[in-house]
């Protein structure tokens, strides 16, 4: 194996690593951000599906309105990213939207440092936090298959 080859493989696992990580830590530091209520103000989806085989995708899109201190915020954020609330079936994109109508009362995170920036609870769905998390164990292991290719070069 190329010295080359294993330098970007080492990078790309270093790289896994580091945005599963930061991605894991993110969302723990929006977990102690004060919750205050927001009221929807619009609600819709979008399909992302591709087609062919691939499962069903579905992003939704809302707006809301929050006050904090006095001071009254709109955002269309829901998470860390914006896939942090996709949905892979219609089920469960159904059951969400019902609980984010319009007009209907949300639990947003708000950051108490700039109130501008808000994220709907819990600032990503269980299956984008799994995502996150099988990112940076798979970075260690292209880690651990990199420093064994890197051994056996040297053996």
């Amino acid at each position: 194996m190329d010295y080359a080859l294993l330098t970007v493989i080492v990078l790309a696992g270093i790289a896994s690593v580091a945005h599963g990580s930061y991605r894991l830590w993110r969302l723990r530091a929006i977990s102690y951000w004060p919750s205050v209520k927001a009221t929807v103000r619009s609600a819709e989806f979008t399909n992302i599906s591709r087609g062919g085989d691939d499962p069903p995708q579905f992003r939704p899109r809302l707006k809301y309105e929050y006050s904090v201190q006095g001071k009254v915020f709109q955002s269309a954020a829901l998470g860390i990213s914006v896939a942090a609330f996709d949905f892979h079936s219609e089920k469960e994109l159904k059951d969400f939207m019902a609980k984010a109508a319009p007009g209907c009362q949300v639990d947003v995170l708000v950051n108490p440092v700039a109130p501008h920036d808000a994220f709907l609870a819990p600032g990503a769905s269980g299956m984008r936090r799994n995502h996150y998390a099988a990112v940076a164990a798979s970075g260690v292991l292209v880690l651990l298959a990199a420093a064994g290719a890197w051994w056996l070069m040297h053996a």
